[in-house]
């Protein structure tokens, strides 16, 4: 079996919170699974339809911007709680 991997953009702690919220919405009201904020591909083999129905769904605040300050290397598996962090990645910004 390979060793798989993801690659995540982290969101900072203030819309960290923000996204939390929606995940567990949408978790809630789809029966999935508690995860992590974080940026990458779609996982699962879920049909198109229904990506597009969730997705459509997500209601973020029109403002919502960030710059991305950590990125975070985790296995890639079908099971979020195996999403353990890796490596940590911190970026540095210029003033």
């Amino acid at each position: 079996m390979k060793n798989l991997y993801t690659l995540w953009m982290i969101p900072p702690p203030e819309i960290k919170k923000v996204l939390e919220d929606v995940i567990r919405e949408l978790g809630d009201k789809y029966k999935g699974p508690y995860f992590e904020p974080h940026m990458s591909l779609i996982y699962g083999d879920h049909q198109m339809k229904l990506r597009e129905k969730i997705a459509s769904e997500v209601k973020l605040p029109a403002n919502l911007s960030f710059k991305v300050k950590k990125l975070v290397v985790t296995p890639c598996t079908n099971d979020p709680k195996d999403w353990i962090h890796l490596a940590e990645i911190n970026l540095a910004f210029g003033s």
